[in-house]
């Protein structure tokens, strides 16, 4: 009928052809997996970044109650500091348990500081209800704590150090 394309009316030229339904389908199949995947990262980084922190933060506990040459903090003093390393890194330290055993110790000492720190998923537990809840005791006072909410995770670092 029409010999070349600039010969077609002008409606049927600007006419674009649907798509097939095989383009629709494997649309609705590959978007949600690659969401769920992208969302899979934020949750993994996140928690690598969490976990990064809670472990530096009993590392520099064990740095500072080791370094203090002249008075050996005390336990209290440990964990207050590692509490305020935890908060400039942006965690909400009062969720955190921290244990100190040897605080304050003499010249061939152990010291042991422990942290627990349970962290939220961020994305995953707005999407899906599988995610388990998770008792955590509170070193304080060695009874469990009432269960956390879905979606929590206990993350922990532990860092030994001898005193010199």
């Amino acid at each position: 009928m029409y010999a070349n394309r600039s010969q077609l009316p002008m409606y049927d030229y600007y006419r674009a052809e649907e798509p097939p339904r095989t383009s629709r389908l494997a649309l609705a199949v590959v978007v949600p997996l690659v969401s769920a995947f992208l969302f899979g990262l934020i949750e993994i980084g996140s928690a690598f970044f969490t976990q990064y922190i809670v472990r530096s933060a009993a590392i520099e506990g064990v740095r500072y109650a080791i370094a203090e040459s002249t008075a050996k903090p005390d336990t209290e003093q440990v964990i207050d500091y590692v509490r305020r390393y935890m908060s400039e890194g942006g965690l909400a330290a009062g969720d955190a348990s921290v244990v100190v055993t040897g605080a304050g110790g003499s010249k061939g000492d152990k010291l042991i500081v422990d942290v627990a720190y349970p962290a939220s998923l961020l994305v995953m537990t707005l999407l899906v209800d599988w995610t388990p809840a998770v008792e955590m005791a509170v070193a304080d006072t060695g009874e469990p704590a009432p269960a956390q909410r879905k979606g929590r995770i206990i993350l922990h670092g532990k860092a030994v150090g001898v005193f010199e």
